[in-house]
């Protein structure tokens, strides 16, 4: 087992998937283990036997304050995850590695929602959005291949 080092001056660390080709790692980098305050993050770790690791914030989308990654597409080129606003709201985001952070948006009528998953080929986006009672509902998000 091999640490993954969170962001200077960030105390700690999650991981919460792995990408097929075992080279990326997604997660988050956070303020200590108890902060809400996370950004999320994939660990270039192909040299971790070497004790090399290389962590890359994936940023926020528009209006956020904070994030995490959930899920990594095969060869680590996407990454799924959610992304805190100002307002303390969530957004789904797919991150695609050369062009950036997408905000997906919710389903008609919700306030918030969270990715949590990644198709094999990249295109789709599974999670939850949540309506104003709090009820969520399973989402499916399409994308033009990457």
């Amino acid at each position: 087992m091999f640490a993954l080092d969170p962001l200077a001056p960030d105390e700690a660390s999650g991981g919460y998937a792995v990408s097929n080709d075992r080279r990326y790692v997604a997660g988050h980098s956070s303020v200590d283990d108890e902060s809400s305050e996370r950004t999320a993050l994939r660990w270039d770790v192909r040299d971790i036997e070497a004790g090399v690791q290389t962590p890359l914030s994936l940023g926020y989308v528009a209006g956020g304050i904070s994030s995490e990654a959930r899920a990594i597409w095969s060869d680590g080129s996407v990454v799924v995850g959610s992304s805190c606003l100002a307002d303390y709201s969530n957004r789904a985001f797919r991150w695609v590695e050369g062009i950036g952070i997408e905000d997906l948006g919710v389903l008609d009528d919700h306030v918030q929602s969270w990715g949590s998953a990644v198709s094999g080929d990249g295109r789709v986006v599974g999670g939850r959005s949540e309506d104003v009672d709090g009820i969520s509902y399973a989402f499916a998000g399409m994308k033009r291949p990457v």
